[in-house]
């Protein structure tokens, strides 16, 4: 298996390598590992995900750990993201309501003006080709989508499944612990191996000379009768509580007529980058008793 986390900076809620894992760009490979460890819970968790088809249409609903504060400073630290693998599509939502932020299809992003600070954008959608994009543009847009949005919708491949990503998990685990079992289904502890996740996650070539130096996080899977329905990620030593690192959610995803967009449109090369801002958060909390 191997890793591929996106270039990204790091945001005021998540330090880059542990984010490695964190938006599951992640490439799995056919070669599976011949002398994985198939007794106890490692095994019990290898029979779970055998029984499991990898879907080709998914949501997935993110939610970034830790206090509310963080959302004066990260923008879109919680969303839904809606991925349709079979057409290279996906439709970024506000978790909350349903609005849609943003639409990929294939290598092309649309962006909607609500995503910028007030009066930044004219039109009604910013449009974004990954396959031209400089390094000056992408980094005004991952500080305007934040480092949690930026990293699916600017990334090189399609966010991944819960299945895949427990997958990758089991293939570089060093332990897993069956946490419970319950309604919901049983959560399994992934303790990453260190030396096989500074192997596989990349290094030097995406951005982090860092990367290959870091702790591995521990994972988090719920699974059910049906899929992978939770992951969660935590830094190493804090594996208890939500004060750091992150969740996503999967739920299913009916074939259906991708939602329409209205109005006018303009390249992000049309636009002053000097003048593009996230929009202020509607859930900062600063000053607000925690």
């Amino acid at each position: 298996m191997s890793w591929r986390p996106e270039p990204r900076a790091a945001s005021g809620a998540a330090n880059v390598s542990v984010r490695a894992l964190a938006t599951a760009v992640v490439v799995v490979s056919a070669l599976l590992a011949g002398c994985a460890d198939r007794t106890g819970p490692a095994g019990d968790l290898r029979a779970a995900l055998d029984d499991l088809d990898e879907p080709d249409r998914f949501t997935l609903t993110y939610l970034s750990h830790g206090s509310q504060v963080l959302d004066c400073f990260a923008p879109n630290r919680s969303f839904t993201l809606e991925v349709d693998q079979s057409t290279r599509r996906v439709d970024a939502r506000v978790a909350d309501d349903g609005t849609v932020l943003a639409q990929r299809d294939g290598e092309v992003v649309m962006l909607h003006r609500s995503l910028f600070a007030a009066d930044a954008v004219a039109s009604s959608w910013v449009e974004v080709d990954l396959r031209t994009i400089d390094a000056a543009s992408e980094e005004v847009l991952r500080r305007v989508l934040g480092a949690d949005l930026s990293g699916y919708l600017l990334a090189p491949d399609l966010p991944s499944s819960g299945e895949a990503i427990a997958a990758a998990s089991a293939e570089i685990a060093e332990e897993v612990q069956q946490l419970s079992e319950d309604a919901n289904g049983v959560t399994f502890r992934v303790t990453l191996d260190a030396e096989r996740f500074a192997a596989e996650s990349g290094g030097p070539d995406v951005g982090d000379p860092s990367m290959s130096d870091a702790p591995p996080p521990v994972i988090e899977l719920t699974i059910d009768d049906v899929r992978v329905s939770q992951v969660t990620v935590r830094p190493p030593g804090r594996e208890d509580g939500n004060a750091a690192g992150w969740s996503i959610r999967f739920g299913s995803l009916d074939p259906g007529t991708a939602p329409p967009r209205t109005g006018s449109v303009a390249a992000l090369g049309q636009l002053d980058l000097a003048q593009l801002f996230p929009r202020s958060s509607g859930t900062c909390a600063l000053g607000s008793p925690q």
